[in-house]
């Protein structure tokens, strides 16, 4: 982020081995504009791949607390702030498992599915119920001497 590129972070991310994203302090150097092109293009991806990250820690500070964490002492804080983003790694975790097993392998639990499912079976019992009927009618028809009467009724 650029906003933490000073003289002293640079130094520790570099002791660090770690590529520092932004622009380089102090005036540029002479660069042929292949080269220029190429360091450009390098610090767009850098801050792409950063996009995702920074997103998590706005929802997290959005949705789980992390913008007003409660505690006073320093090891408190860091244990409520590694319980918030285990939370967020366990849901993350969860849908993939639903997600995997419900929806993508079986297809049986699709909302979609269901939804037929039911209307399938709701028109089963329907034809089911429409059978039954007309076999109680030819019964009664058959049996009795009044026909009309039976028809009428049913």
């Amino acid at each position: 982020d650029p906003a933490y590129g000073s003289q002293h972070n640079r130094r520790a991310l570099k002791a660090m081995g770690i590529r520092f994203g932004a622009k380089p302090l102090g005036r540029p150097p002479k660069l042929d504009p292949l080269e220029h092109k190429q360091q450009k293009q390098q610090r767009q991806a850098d801050y792409r791949q950063r996009i995702p990250i920074e997103g998590k820690f706005g929802q997290a500070k959005q949705y789980y607390g992390l913008n007003r964490v409660p505690t006073k002492r320093a090891n408190t804080s860091v244990a409520w702030i590694n319980a918030i983003f285990l939370v967020m790694n366990l849901l993350v975790l969860l849908k993939a498992f639903f997600w995997r097993y419900f929806y993508q392998n079986s297809g049986l639990f699709s909302p979609y599915r269901l939804f037929m499912a039911s209307i399938e079976s709701k028109n089963t019992e329907l034809r089911h119920h429409q059978k039954e009927l007309a076999h109680e009618k030819n019964k009664l028809a058959l049996s009795s001497n009044y026909p009309i009467f039976c028809s009428l009724i049913f």
